[in-house]
C-alpha cells in the first residue's frame, strides 16, 4: 500500500459549496464560479471531483481506499479485539484526523481513528485548489475565505473527518501513555523558521 491513510478524503464538491455560506454575497460570488469555471475545458477535474463527491467515491487508490476488503478486515478487528484504536499514517501530504467507522463506510458506527502527518516538503490539496478560486478571493474573505471554505468543503464531504488542513507543511509528535494518545500537529506558515518548541507550539493544531 503506498499510503497509510485509511481515511476516505473524498475530494470537495464545488458544485455544492455555496451551500456552505449564509452570506448573499459570498453564496453569489461563489455560484458565479460554478456556473462560470465548472463548464470551461480546464475544469474536468474539477467536475470528476464533484461526481466523486456525489457519489462519495474517494479520491485516492494508492491507499486503503483502494483495498476496501482489507481495510474492512483491520476495522473489524479494531471493533471486536481492540480498545480505542488509534491508527497513524502518513503520505498525503497534508494534516488529517478521522474517526474510522465499522464496515469502512464514510459514517456510522465509530471503531478507531486514523491520525495523517503532514508533509515536509510534498505538494498537498492547498495550493492545488487555492488558484480556482482566485477570481471571488476578495469576495469570500481574501485568502483566509478560500482556505476557510476550501477545509469546510472537505468536512461537508467527509463526515468522519475531524480535522483537515492542507495549507500549511509540518509535522506531527506523538505522546501515548497507558490513558491518553496526544497528537500534535507542528505547522508552519512558508516564511517564518522557529527555533523552539514552545513558539511552534502556540503556533500549530493539536488533538487531543
Amino acid at each position: 500500500v503506498g499510503s497509510s491513510m485509511m481515511g476516505p478524503n473524498i475530494p470537495p464538491n464545488i458544485c455544492t459549496m455555496d451551500e456552505l455560506r449564509d452570506d448573499p454575497v459570498v453564496k453569489g460570488a461563489i455560484q458565479n464560479l460554478q456556473a462560470g469555471f465548472l463548464g470551461t475545458d480546464g475544469a474536468g477535474f474539477f467536475r470528476t471531483a464533484c461526481a466523486m463527491a456525489y457519489t462519495e467515491t474517494p479520491w485516492n487508490r494508492d491507499d486503503f481506499n483502494g483495498f476496501v476488503f482489507e481495510k474492512k478486515q483491520i476495522l473489524d478487528i479494531c471493533k471486536s479485539s481492540a480498545n480505542n484504536c488509534v491508527t497513524l499514517g502518513g503520505d498525503l501530504h497534508d494534516s488529517w484526523a478521522w474517526t474510522m467507522f465499522e464496515d469502512a463506510e464514510i459514517d456510522g458506527t465509530p471503531v478507531a481513528i486514523n491520525l495523517g502527518a503532514p508533509g515536509v516538503t510534498s505538494p498537498g490539496w492547498g495550493p492545488f485548489l487555492k488558484p480556482v478560486f482566485g477570481s471571488i478571493a476578495s469576495f469570500i474573505g481574501d485568502n483566509e475565505g478560500v482556505e476557510s471554505l476550501i477545509q469546510d468543503g472537505f468536512y461537508a464531504a467527509n463526515p468522519g473527518l475531524v480535522y483537515g488542513e492542507m495549507f500549511h507543511k509540518g509535522f506531527f509528535a506523538v505522546k501515548a501513555t497507558k490513558e491518553t494518545h496526544t497528537t500534535e500537529y507542528f505547522l508552519f506558515e512558508e516564511e517564518v523558521i522557529l527555533s523552539d518548541y514552545e513558539s511552534a507550539r502556540a503556533m500549530s493544531e493539536s488533538i487531543t
